[in-house]
């Protein structure tokens, strides 16, 4: 009998840790409760980040700020996912920064979905492919912006994806793509019918 009233208070007791734990985070909403697997776990960036280094923030309207480049393949480490935004560091600086969910993304695309194809594990298959994109594309990967002549897939790894709730799904289908400078500035890139940038109107 008291091996059972043991067991209980064990449990009851480790039920209370975990609901102190979540108390603390705030109500987690179910889509960022999803996420709670890639706490602790190091990925790359399959794509360029531009970051607000000020506010060392990053939102997923994917704003094209000129702050800070964080380049594609970087290591970084989630640290802590939140009801609003998760927390990643950069191994290698060790910098830190807050990534944050904005309303009109998490409307329009999954967080899992949206974040999956950001935070990669497979670098040697990026490697492999920014090796085969032309001089082109590599300049505005490197330089971060698109540039007349790039493809499609240059445009991703250099800017990011375009904001899922301006841009139609299957976005690689389409001839203009829609990006935000910052909360009140558009940036339309435009592609030919051989798939490469011939426009862009900000």
């Amino acid at each position: 009998m008291h091996r059972v009233l043991d067991l209980l208070a064990v449990t009851l007791l480790a039920a209370m840790v975990f609901a102190t734990a979540l108390s603390a985070r705030g109500a987690m909403p179910a889509d960022a409760a999803a996420l709670l697997g890639m706490e602790g776990k190091t990925y790359y960036l399959a794509y360029n980040l531009h970051g607000d280094q000020f506010r060392q923030k990053i939102y997923s309207a994917n704003f094209q700020t000129p702050s800070h480049l964080i380049p594609w393949g970087t290591e970084v480490r989630i640290v802590r996912v939140q009801r609003n935004f998760l927390t990643f560091r950069e191994t290698a600086s060790g910098r830190q920064w807050g990534y944050w969910f904005s309303g009109r993304t998490r409307r329009a695309v999954s967080l899992k979905e949206h974040l999956g194809r950001l935070f990669i594990e497979d670098i040697e298959g990026l490697r492999q492919k920014v090796a085969a994109l032309s001089e082109r594309d590599r300049d505005g990967i490197y330089e971060g912006r698109a540039m007349l002549g790039m493809s499609r897939a240059g445009v991703l790894i250099a800017m990011g994806y375009p904001p899922e709730f301006a841009n139609p799904k299957d976005i690689m289908q389409v001839r203009d793509w829609l990006y935000w400078l910052n909360r009140f500035d558009r940036i339309k890139i435009g592609f030919n019918r051989q798939g490469q940038v011939s426009s862009i109107v900000d």
